[in-house]
């Protein structure tokens, strides 16, 4: 690393107070230089080194800051990331990525326009939970996988209006905050799917926004449910997976976001670790169960996507025993086990070339309380509609850094 990146963050809500400003002030190769907060002195109070801003363009006065972190509530992604991009900035968005395609492909024509990094911050990747899924699909000790659930429960019984999230308005609603979560990984491990089914709705009384969810996604020879719910007093498994060999249960999340919460920082001892009682547990074979320990590892992104990248490293940088690139999704061979062959275990580097990407038909994305999604990928007339929906973004294009995005909603097509 050639030197240090300065970093601004917009925004000091629990996006820019938990996910950005802790995780940036404790990676190496990056400096929390400015933060903008317009009202109150929180940010200040915890970070009485850092310059602090009221507005966005005092911030882009300062041409020391080369990499700026759009933590706003969601609905302004697209006009902040936008601005910052146009005064030569490179550009991390908290996610979602943006609250349509059209305004996604926006940034990312500008970006490559400007000749700027782009990229949406996906920080469950590295959740320790998700990690130890990933090396037990890996491994092959569950066989062929025939299920998988994703869960993530609260309860949250009484809605809270006045909170934007669950005000109603545009980017609020759990699809949105818990969704980009729940689908990034399950395209991370399995990919596209070949179709989907999804039902979005508002279970408590008196919700403005979803705050439920249920999204299945149908593969060749297994199934992947995806769920959310606020209402769930007993919340279920975290993760289930289910194989011919075997299955693997764990419950509770990741305790880094509680951690921090709490006051506890990088340094702390013990941060991240969740004890005994809280770690998976597998059954397969004749060995019964295995327990596995989940290891957090929550500074992974900004180690990977910031300060490798924006340091002039424009080429991705690979596992030089792998040849995987760092920044793209390692897929876990579940593929090859439709087809009867187990996983390696090893990620091994794709050798096969891509496909230019198709023009992508315009889809109108309505705002709705409730909505039921059904497509099938092979009878659908128009070309990458599933593209439309679940948009896998993924890699380098031309200089570009530019993560998963999701967009799933009821659609009607234009021509």
């Amino acid at each position: 690393m050639t030197d240090t990146i300065r970093a601004g963050v917009i925004g000091f809500g629990l996006a820019g107070r938990i996910f950005h400003t802790a995780v940036i002030h404790a990676t190496p190769g990056l400096e929390l230089a400015a933060i903008v907060q317009r009202k109150g002195d929180e940010a200040a109070k915890a970070y009485p080194h850092v310059q602090i801003y009221r507005s966005i363009e005092e911030l882009l006065a300062d041409a020391s800051i080369r990499l700026i972190v759009v933590a706003t509530p969601s609905f302004s992604h697209f006009e902040v990331a936008e601005e910052c991009l146009r005064a030569d900035r490179d550009v991390v968005i908290d996610k979602p990525f943006a609250l349509t395609s059209d305004e996604a492909e926006k940034l990312i024509h500008l970006a490559r326009e400007r000749k700027r990094l782009l990229t949406v911050y996906q920080n469950r990747r590295w959740d320790g939970d998700f990690k130890t899924v990933e090396k037990i699909l890996v491994s092959g000790e569950l066989g062929r996988l025939v299920t998988f659930e994703s869960h993530f429960d609260r309860f949250r019984p009484k809605p809270r209006h006045e909170v934007w999230r669950e005000s109603g308005g545009p980017g609020g609603g759990t699809l949105f905050d818990l969704g980009a979560h729940l689908i990034d990984q399950a395209l991370t491990l399995f990919d596209k799917p070949d179709s989907i089914f999804a039902s979005v709705r508002i279970d408590r009384d008196n919700g403005a926004a979803d705050d439920a969810f249920d999204i299945t996604l149908f593969y060749p020879r297994f199934t992947a449910y995806l769920r959310a719910s606020t209402i769930a007093r007993a919340p279920g498994p975290r993760f289930t997976l289910h194989g011919t060999e075997g299955s693997f249960v764990k419950f509770g999340l990741d305790p880094q976001e509680e951690a921090l919460k709490g006051g506890a920082t990088f340094e702390t001892p013990g941060f991240g670790h969740e004890s005994e009682a809280e770690w998976g547990k597998a059954v397969s074979g004749e060995c019964g169960a295995t327990e596995h320990r989940n290891r957090s590892r929550r500074l992974s992104w900004y180690l990977c996507q910031c300060a490798r990248r924006a340091a002039g490293q424009n080429k991705t940088r690979r596992d030089p025993r792998t040849g995987v690139a760092y920044d793209t999704p390692h897929r876990t061979g579940a593929r090859k086990q439709q087809s009867g062959t187990r996983a390696s275990r090893r990620f091994q580097p794709s050798t096969v070339k891509r496909k230019k990407r198709q023009p992508q038909h315009n889809v109108r994305l309505p705002w709705e309380a409730s909505y039921i999604l059904q497509l099938d990928c092979k009878t659908v007339s128009r070309p990458n509609v599933l593209n439309r929906l679940i948009r896998p973004f993924m890699g380098y294009r031309k200089g570009v850094c530019v993560s998963r995005i999701f967009l799933l909603k009821k659609y009607t097509f234009h021509s």
